[in-house]
């Protein structure tokens, strides 16, 4: 099926989002060329309705068939499905998604009023030659990785529970409260793990006590890190460099590259760049309608968050 990422495929959404997707496909000669998933829109505040994210999905956005041509024939096919697509789409007061980096058709988007913001992740584009990837780590993350080794192993199929403590852990020490559904993110990644495509890893020390553990998952254009955590008591011991190299390392042997799922908060960024990734934007997609915008000011007027 087309689509850009695991995360727009529809046994991903079928677990994201159960009975609450749905999408729009453009087909030519009986073939699909593009298809453009969206979450129905949901009623929201005095009668506006909203289509986001699912949860635990980073990415979606269209995406588009290989076609034979010139680039600005095929741009000009893109454009117009695109723009056939758009129309489409259900009515929503508040639409909202995150587009995959590779999605990168925008003139129908601001022609039909949406409004498109960059953001950024970090993406090593080509991990075949990991020896290679080791020599565009800054000196200080091989450093870390070194000092974890020798306490640590990585495991991959680890049970979810050490995921979800971690990450429960993680959020806690940010005074931040835990958005993590354990059910969710179990199903995924047993899913995943069903399909080949995805593993759960942990580092731990000799005594079986899990320092760092996320969920990887992939296809063959790249691999994602979606989903981690580590234990405050213990984080600076190199566990998360340690896991992020063998998830690298996992990764090498099923995609050509692997995105770090980015970061917005500046201390991340500058972790996830220490590990020699290129910027890859990605585009953050929106549109809203007078009464939603009506009903967000009213209840900011009365209080509301």
């Amino acid at each position: 099926m087309i689509g850009n990422s695991p995360f727009d495929q529809p046994w991903w959404l079928d677990i994201a989002a159960p009975n609450g997707w749905d999408e729009v496909c453009i087909e030519e000669n009986g073939a699909s060329i593009a298809r453009f998933p969206y979450l129905v829109p949901r009623a929201g505040s005095y009668g506006a309705t909203i289509s986001t994210m699912p949860p635990m999905t980073p990415w979606l956005g269209p995406s588009f068939a290989a076609m034979d041509g010139k680039p600005s024939t095929v741009l000009g096919r893109r454009q117009a499905a695109l723009a056939d697509m758009l129309e489409r789409l259900p009515a929503a007061g508040y639409f909202q998604q995150d587009f995959h980096p590779a999605a990168e058709i925008f003139y129908p988007l601001t022609q039909a009023g949406f409004s498109v913001e960059p953001r950024l992740t970090y993406r090593l584009k080509d991990i075949s030659d990991t020896d290679a990837v080791w020599g565009m780590f800054r000196e200080n993350i091989r450093r870390e990785i070194r000092k974890a080794q020798r306490q640590l192993t990585v495991v991959s199929d680890a049970p979810l529970d050490i995921l979800v403590d971690l990450n429960a852990k993680t959020y806690r020490n940010q005074g931040k409260s835990v958005k993590t559904d354990p059910d969710l993110l179990g199903a995924l990644a047993e899913a995943a793990a069903a399909r080949e495509c995805g593993t759960i890893m942990a580092a731990m020390d000799e005594a079986g006590q899990a320092h760092a553990a996320l969920f990887l998952v992939w296809d063959q254009a790249c691999a994602y890190y979606v989903h981690g955590g580590t234990d405050p008591e213990t984080r600076t011991n190199g566990a998360m460099s340690l896991l992020l190299w063998n998830a690298i390392q996992t990764a090498a042997k099923n995609a050509e590259g692997f995105d770090f799922e980015g970061s917005m908060h500046a201390p991340i960024e500058r972790y996830f760049r220490a590990f020699g990734g290129e910027q890859q934007v990605y585009w953050r997609v929106s549109k809203s309608t007078g009464l939603y915008r009506w009903a967000q000011a009213y209840r900011l007027a009365r209080g509301g968050s």
